[in-house]
C-alpha cells in the first residue's frame, strides 16, 4: 500500500499544475507528512488525511486570514461526518481572535495536557513553513516520539513554543469522517500512556506548572479507555487486566510523579484511583462507561460497514 501526499499551491511555479504527487512505501502518516514538508516549496503548509476532505475555498479563506493577521498558524473549525450527517463544532469565545505572546503561551499551551482551548490536530490549519522548520531544527517533530496514536498532538505540542501569533476561527475548513477503524480494537492506544511520560519531560523543560494536574487526569482517562476496549473486544479477562494494571501502576514514571505532586494535597477524584492503586475501581469505571456507551458503540460498528 502506498500513501500519497498532494502538495498545496506554491510548490513549483515551473509546473503548470503546481501539484506534485509522491509515491512511497507506506510508512505511516508522520513519514508521509515529513516527506511532503521537505518536498514543498511554498510559504504555507496544510495537511489533509486521505479519508477526509476540505470544503470549497477553505484554503483560500485560511490564506486570507494568515495574510491579514500575520499569524504563524491559522486554526479553522472542523466538522464531523457520519454517513450523510454532518455535525459542526460549537463556536468558541475565541472565534476570530488573534492570540499573541505571552497570552498564547500562558493560557493555551495547557491544551496539550487535557484542556480543550486550542485545537491540537494538524488538519484544519495553515502553518507558516519557516516556523515548522525552526522547530525541526531542534527535534524531529513529525516522527519523534514514534507514535501511531497522537502524532498530530505530538507535532503541535513541540511546535507551539515557536509560534509568535496564532489566529483562531470557527469557520469550518475541514470535514473529518467519523467511524471506520475506530470501531475495532486499537492496540496502539497504550502509546498515549508512554506519550504522557514524554509530555512530563516538556513540562519540566518549560517549567509549565499549569499542565501537570491536567496531564495526570488525562492519563487516568486514557488508562480507563484502554481497560474499556480490553473489555469491549474481550482481549483480556478481568484477571488479566488486573495483572496488567498492577505492572502499569507500579512501573509508570508518570504515576510516581503524580504521587510526588499530590503528596499531602487533595488530588482530583479520578487521580485517587491511581494514587491508591485501586485496580478494582479502575475496572469498575471502565465497565460503567462501557454500559453507558452501548448505543454509541453499535452506531460506530454499523457506520464502519459503509
Amino acid at each position: 500500500m502506498k500513501r500519497r501526499s498532494a502538495l498545496l499551491p506554491g510548490w513549483d511555479m515551473v509546473s503548470p499544475w503546481r501539484v506534485l504527487v509522491i509515491d512511497q512505501p507506506n510508512a505511516g502518516e508522520a513519514a508521509a507528512r515529513k516527506r511532503g514538508f521537505f518536498s514543498a516549496k511554498g510559504e504555507w503548509l496544510a495537511f489533509v488525511d486521505a479519508d477526509d476532505y476540505i470544503p470549497q475555498d477553505a484554503l483560500k479563506f485560511l490564506l486570507e486570514r494568515a495574510s491579514d493577521s500575520k499569524a504563524d498558524v491559522v486554526c479553522g473549525g472542523m466538522s464531523r461526518q457520519a454517513g450523510c450527517l454532518i455535525r459542526g463544532r460549537k463556536k468558541t469565545a475565541d472565534n476570530g481572535k488573534l492570540l499573541e505572546q505571552p497570552e498564547l503561551w500562558n493560557k493555551y499551551y495547557v491544551s496539550f495536557f487535557g484542556v480543550n482551548l486550542f485545537p491540537v490536530n494538524m488538519c484544519g490549519k495553515l502553518y507558516r513553513r519557516s516556523v515548522v522548520q525552526k522547530a525541526l531544527d531542534q527535534s524531529d517533530i513529525f516522527c519523534e516520539p514514534k507514535l501511531r496514536m497522537g502524532p498530530d498532538e505530538s507535532f503541535n505540542l513541540q511546535l507551539f513554543p515557536h509560534i509568535r501569533l496564532a489566529y483562531l476561527t470557527s469557520k469550518t475548513v475541514y470535514v473529518y469522517r467519523w467511524g471506520g477503524f475506530t470501531s475495532r480494537y486499537n492496540p496502539y492506544l497504550t502509546e498515549l500512556l508512554d506519550f504522557a511520560d514524554f509530555r512530563i519531560g516538556l513540562l519540566d523543560k518549560y517549567k509549565y506548572e499549569l499542565g501537570y494536574k491536567y496531564l495526570f487526569i488525562e492519563y487516568v482517562n486514557v488508562l480507563i479507555s484502554h481497560i474499556y476496549q480490553l473489555l469491549e473486544y474481550k482481549v483480556m479477562d478481568e484477571a488479566g487486566i488486573s495483572d496488567w494494571l498492577k505492572d502499569e501502576l507500579q512501573g509508570r514514571y508518570l504515576v510516581k510523579r503524580m504521587k510526588d505532586c499530590f503528596q499531602g494535597l487533595d488530588a482530583p477524584v479520578k487521580c485517587t484511583m491511581v494514587l491508591n492503586e485501586d485496580i478494582g475501581q479502575l475496572i469498575a469505571s471502565a465497565q460503567k462507561r462501557l454500559h453507558n456507551d452501548r448505543w454509541r458503540i453499535l452506531a460506530k460498528k454499523v457506520l464502519s460497514i459503509f
